[in-house]
Order: C-alpha cells, then structure tokens, then sequence
C-alpha cells in the first residue's frame, strides 16, 4: 500500500496538469485584492471569507476538470491495469488514489486559502475574529468536505474511463449540484438535509464556526467519502478492466 501510494503522488507531482492547477489557485486568491480595493470588507476574518467563498466557486468550475484528468486518465494510459498485473488489489488501488487526491486536495486549498489569508492580514490592522482557530477550523472542514465531494467524481471516471467525457460530466455534476443546493437550502427542510450532505458543508463551512457545526461537518464529510469507497469498490470489483 505504502509504495503503491508513493507511486500514486509521484506521478501526480510529475503531471503538468497537477501544477497548472496550483498556479491557476494562486492566482485565483489574488482577486481578493478586487474586493479589497472596492472597500467592502473592514477585517482580516472579512477578507478571509470573501476568499473563501471565491476559491468555493472556483473549485466548484474546475475540480471537475482534474478530477477527470487524475481518475479517468489512470484507466485511459492503463495505469490502473498495470497496478493490477503488478499484483495490488483493487481495494489497495481505490484507497491509494483517493489518498493522493485528498493530498492534492489539501495543496490545493493551502495555496488558495493561505494566500488569501496572508493578503487579509497586510491589508488589514483589525482581526475580526476572537481567535485565529475559528479560521483555521472553517479551512480544515471546508477542506474535508470538499475531498468527500469531488471524490464522487471517481465514480464516475471509474465508469467512463475516457478524460473528455469524465472531464464534462464531473463539471456539469459539480456545478448542477452545487446550484441546486443553494437553491434548496433557502427552505428549511431542504437547508437540514443538506447540512448531513458534503455539498452542503462546502457552503456552510464558509459561515458555520460552534463546535457543534464543526462535528456535523466532520461526520457528514467522512461518512460521504466512507460510501464513496465502499461504492468504488463495489462497481471496480466488477468491472472488466481491457
């Protein structure tokens, strides 16, 4: 497992995708300084939300696309089917992407966050926040629930195995889904049910700080990415890899 997972980030660490990404989310934070200059945030933990919600969106149009080229490129160059020949199991091979993912993940939203956050705290004298740990825990689930999210999109790269079609439908589902829960979370029903979903904790992590919102974020996040597993494994069980 531990040198299936090193060869996992080896060859994301050497895809030129895996960079373009990470410069395109430095940058992304960046527009902060557009709503800096239009004077709308007055704090630190102001500016900070601001970046949040904007590298929300961001993910929102574009893990879609990495998503496809991480999951759907492995089955398209048969990487996946050299892995199995190469005697790992199928078990081993779910897990070991969907960890190097959630370390992409992790990079991902340090680049886009951190970046904002050190812009935040030059630009402004006045924190806005009792402690820097409630920022710090907002990134962390923020983070979290995003990895449960876009780890459905394995899934579906698993089903398609093609980077074109992967990369299309990944996208489309990120952003339908991420438009119908805002639109559904305006009602108080839908807004309880989708508090237990990880798209819904990709939009309340930008607003919820008690302890009591940070332990449903965790439980609705880990448990989304438990099934993700146990429904990868499922369908990859039986799937006829040529």
């Amino acid at each position: 497992m531990n040198n299936l997972i090193k060869w996992e980030l080896k060859q994301t660490f050497k895809s030129k995708a895996f960079w373009g990404f990470a410069v395109f989310y430095m940058f992304s934070a960046l527009l902060l300084f557009v709503d800096i200059s239009g004077g709308d945030s007055k704090t630190m933990y102001d500016a900070f939300l601001v970046n949040m919600n904007n590298t929300n969106a961001f993910f929102t149009l574009t893990l879609g696309v990495f998503c496809g080229l991480h999951f759907a490129g492995a089955f398209e160059d048969r990487k996946v089917q050299a892995a199995i020949m190469s005697g790992s199991s199928r078990m081993n091979i779910i897990v070991s992407k969907l960890l190097s993912f959630s370390i992409v993940m992790t990079i991902y939203s340090v680049l886009a966050l951190g970046i904002g956050s050190i812009i935040s705290i030059v630009a402004f004298k006045e924190a806005g926040v009792d402690s820097w740990m409630t920022p710090v825990a907002q990134s962390l689930i923020f983070t979290f629930a995003w990895v449960a999210l876009a780890s459905i999109c394995f899934i579906i790269s698993m089903l398609i195995k093609k980077v074109g079609a992967a990369v299309a439908i990944n996208v489309g589902i990120l952003l339908v889904s991420n438009t119908v829960a805002q639109l559904v979370m305006e009602k108080e029903l839908g807004f309880k049910i989708c508090k237990f979903t990880p798209i819904g904790q990709t939009l309340l992590s930008i607003t919820n700080t008690s302890r009591a919102d940070i332990t449903t974020s965790v439980v609705a996040s880990g448990i989304g990415l438990l099934l993700t597993v146990v429904v990868a494994f499922i369908i990859f069980r039986r799937t006829e890899l040529k």
